[in-house]
């Protein structure tokens, strides 16, 4: 761990960032525009993805159509997310994604304001980042980008799936973003 914080102190993180918005901007995606970056301990950029379908981008958005909340039930969405883009993109270029920082940020095309994450990726994107090694993942926060290592995203992701079931609820997306508002920052 302590290699790994070294390292980060080089990356300027509000760049990556920003990166990842550019990223995002490329989505054709109805309901949310991710992108993402991978950086290595070389502070390089080695993949980089954005959320869009395998085939051709989607006329109905089915979780929307379901109000399914965000960042939940990824089965329901037609696309990759851009995490999941992002660590092929480096695979195909040969990169080894084991022990880099996956950086995700987003924003609603409906009004081009960035979104500010409170819970770093979904339970099919943390799962797919852990068994590929990545150290960490960074996102936006209200003062600055977050880390959280993936063993804490991937924790937090669990969780908040497990709450999901145990409270009907919070199924409407306006519930689903106050009890998001109820985590740790």
């Amino acid at each position: 761990m302590a290699e790994l914080l070294e390292w980060m102190k080089r990356v300027n993180w509000n760049k990556c960032v920003d990166f990842a918005l550019d990223e995002a901007k490329k989505s054709p995606c109805l309901r949310m525009h991710f992108g993402s970056i991978i950086v290595n301990s070389d502070t390089d950029v080695i993949g980089r993805g954005f959320n869009k379908p395998p085939y051709e981008p989607c006329k109905t958005c089915p979780r929307e159509e379901l109000h399914i909340p965000p960042r939940t039930r990824a089965e329901y969405c037609h696309a990759y997310h851009a995490e999941q883009w992002a660590i092929l993109d480096a695979l195909n270029k040969s990169y080894f994604v084991k022990g880099a920082v996956l950086v995700v940020a987003g924003y609603n095309p409906n009004n081009n304001e960035k979104t500010v994450i409170n819970r770093f990726s979904c339970t099919l994107c943390a799962r797919t980042i852990a068994a590929y090694g990545l150290a960490g993942i960074v996102a936006p926060g209200t003062d600055g980008p977050k880390f959280k290592t993936t063993k804490e995203a991937y924790d937090e992701a669990y969780a908040i799936q497990i709450e999901l079931m145990k409270n009907p609820d919070l199924n409407s997306e306006a519930a689903f973003n106050e009890y998001l508002k109820t985590l740790p920052k």
